[in-house]
């Protein structure tokens, strides 16, 4: 991992071609600094997003920003300024519609969450996030983003694209992974412009929650935006929550102790839903079965390098990956640690949070 810039507040690594911005401070401070060091990306993102700067997609991208938490607006601003972009510019990257409708803030996903028997314990968490629409181009904008607010919050990093403030794949200090997937096929295509936008209000969970019934209850005290399935893990165990914009429900239909399969339909029998059409939601139902299958097949072997295998077979030979797979992670919490790969871009790459939680930011004068 090398050094590659650094200001107040914050410093940019790359390890291959990959960015990791560590971030401390106030929220307005980070924001600044995360501007400052990722202008190229946040150039690209700027681009990725021109076409919808209309009129109308303004006032809708004005509308969703004030349904953002405070910390996060100030975030934003500070990015904005440090960029030396507009804030209507910050804000068609954060929540336009293109950034939506391409699957930013809710991959089509698959997750398999493997412990006890079928590792030698300790929890392994794979994944695959998918994205139906083309987004090749800026994949140079995958980066992981450390904040450690002076504020007392919880420190955290994000596995995202540059300058969308939201969770879809984090870690916070306390060892806790969280990531999402989109879960329309079983919770409807109802977009409540009016809520707290969800991927963005789970920042706030990562900074506040200890363990996993901290998220437990802050699962369930929040109505959703959207659908989403919700998979939050520690050292020992994986716990997943099927969370539509109506109700949410922790998934306790299992006859599986120690395997999790996640992909983008419910599962919990207690809705009473009939499963979604495999073919019209992305295979959801042929993923699912697939990986159900590949971790029956290699239960008590279980490791990292089985789990790179598990995610890297495509769906023609019974497993999940597809040409839409953008990047692949596994995170192991007992040892603070996440492996990711982003096809044709990013070989296997190993991180270490714990390192990255403890960096001095601060330069020499500072100090």
């Amino acid at each position: 991992m090398l050094e590659e810039s650094k200001t107040t507040h914050g410093v940019k690594y790359r390890i291959g071609k990959f960015p990791i911005v560590i971030l401390d401070g106030s929220w307005k401070e980070m924001g600044r600094a995360f501007g400052t060091l990722m202008k190229q990306e946040l150039a690209l993102m700027i681009d990725f997003v021109a076409d919808m700067a209309s009129d109308a997609e303004e006032i809708k991208c004005r509308t969703m920003m004030a349904t953002f938490p405070h910390r996060i607006r100030k975030y934003l601003e500070g990015l904005a300024e440090g960029a030396g972009l507009t804030a209507s510019q910050v804000d068609r990257i954060a929540v336009s519609r293109k950034s939506i409708l391409c699957g930013l803030s809710a991959p089509i996903s698959s997750s398999v969450a493997t412990w006890n028997d079928y590792t030698s314990g300790k929890l392994i968490l794979g994944s695959n996030f998918d994205y139906d629409n083309d987004v090749s181009n800026i994949t140079p904008c995958l980066c992981l983003t450390v904040f450690r607010p002076n504020d007392s919050a919880l420190s955290f990093a994000s596995f995202g694209y540059a300058g969308t403030p939201y969770i879809t794949n984090a870690f916070n200090e306390r060892g806790i992974h969280l990531t999402i997937a989109n879960a329309m096929p079983s919770g409807g295509n109802l977009f409540i412009e009016n809520r707290f936008f969800t991927p963005t209000a789970l920042m706030n969970a990562m900074m506040e929650c200890e363990n996993l019934d901290d998220f437990r209850t802050y699962l369930w005290s929040t109505k959703s935006s959207f659908s989403y399935l919700a998979t939050i893990a520690d050292a020992l165990s994986a716990r997943i929550f099927e969370w539509s914009s109506f109700d949410v429900k922790q998934r306790t239909t299992t006859t599986r102790p120690g395997l999790s399969v996640i992909t983008n339909h419910f599962t919990e029998k207690s809705w009473g839903m009939p499963r979604p059409d495999d073919l019209s939601y992305w295979l959801t139902r042929t993923r699912r079965k697939n990986l159900l299958n590949l971790a029956a097949h290699f239960k008590g072997a279980i490791d990292e390098e089985v789990m790179k295998d598990i995610l890297s077979t495509p769906v023609e030979q019974l497993g999940s990956m597809s040409g839409a797979t953008k990047y692949q992670t596994i995170v192991v919490p007992s040892e603070m640690k996440l492996l990711f790969n982003i096809p044709n871009y990013q070989e296997w790459t190993e991180i270490n949070f714990a390192q990255l939680f403890q960096i001095n930011t601060k330069t020499k004068k500072e100090a």
